[in-house]
């Protein structure tokens, strides 16, 4: 709700957040004396993001925390990030991971981690205009994209294609398409796995870690082994090549030595002279 004072120059807003499962759904109510420039819940926790200040080019992002999904206390500041340039956030739909991101044209990116209170990446896609994370929370597509029918869409034209990235900002692919329209990851199924069994393959979670781990140690050194194989072979078959050479540049040097086009080189026609340079490196001067 936005309000303003009696004069009518100061403004500020209300949030009103409702405990939808909770008993008798009570309500909170967030008092932020600033201009709200942007609102976003976290997909998967009980955070939410704001992102606020009285000038659009430097703008304040505020965290909240409503402490549980359900039966939280109340909503509980974490934390305000100031003299940001970004105007929307956008969430991984794993949570916790949130890109900063900006509508002007320069299309700046930063990659924050909320836990740690941290930037993990900050970088740029020149005229991206949509931005699209991948079902499990892993990647992230950052798009430009060609309007159709509309007289903008041509200075999109250079630049149309998407940028793949880690949650953590790495750039994983570039790539650039002409008449590029449309950007849309493939569904993901709903899990069929139950609740209980969720929170019981969460609770194993590192032991399957481990396990895992060494299957992907023991396919790896099998891969090495593989390629050293190949290396010994690739090895074996210069060096009888070259030997081969050898023989055959040998018996060349015999025949031309008979026919008196080649005469062998002998050491006694040769004349050795060196010569000895000196350089000062340093010099340093000391009293008695």
């Amino acid at each position: 709700v936005l309000r303003h004072t009696k004069s009518g120059k100061t403004t500020f807003t209300n949030f009103e957040i409702f405990r939808m499962r909770d008993s008798n759904i009570p309500n909170e109510m967030l008092e932020v004396r600033d201009r709200i420039e942007h609102f976003s819940w976290e997909p998967k926790g009980h955070r939410f993001g704001i992102i606020h200040g009285p000038q659009d080019n430097r703008l304040d992002i505020s965290f909240y925390t409503l402490g549980a999904i359900e039966g939280g206390d109340k909503i509980e500041k974490l934390y305000t990030v100031t003299g940001k340039s970004a105007n929307i956030l956008h969430w991984s739909p794993a949570g916790n991971n949130v890109i900063l991101s900006s509508s002007v044209i320069s299309g700046a990116l930063e990659f924050w981690d909320v836990d740690e209170n941290m930037s993990t990446c900050s970088t740029e896609h020149f005229m991206c205009n949509e931005i699209h994370w991948d079902p499990s929370g892993r990647m992230v597509a950052t798009v430009v994209t060609q309007p159709m029918f509309e007289p903008s869409s041509m200075k999109y034209q250079l630049e149309n294609g998407f940028n793949l990235w880690t949650f953590q900002g790495v750039s994983l692919r570039k790539v650039k398409m002409e008449h590029f329209y449309q950007f849309s990851w493939r569904p993901r199924p709903k899990s069929t796995l139950t609740k209980k069994e969720v929170q019981k393959v969460m609770k194993r979670l590192r032991g399957f870690m481990s396990k895992y781990s060494k299957i992907d140690q023991l396919r790896k050194k099998r891969m090495d082994t593989a390629a050293n194989a190949e290396k010994i072979s690739l090895l074996g078959e210069f060096r009888k090549r070259a030997e081969e050479r050898a023989k055959r540049s040998a018996e060349l040097l015999r025949v031309r030595l008979e026919m008196g086009l080649w005469e062998e080189e002998k050491e006694e026609e040769y004349e050795t002279l060196t010569e000895t340079e000196e350089y000062v490196l340093n010099e340093k001067t000391e009293p008695f």
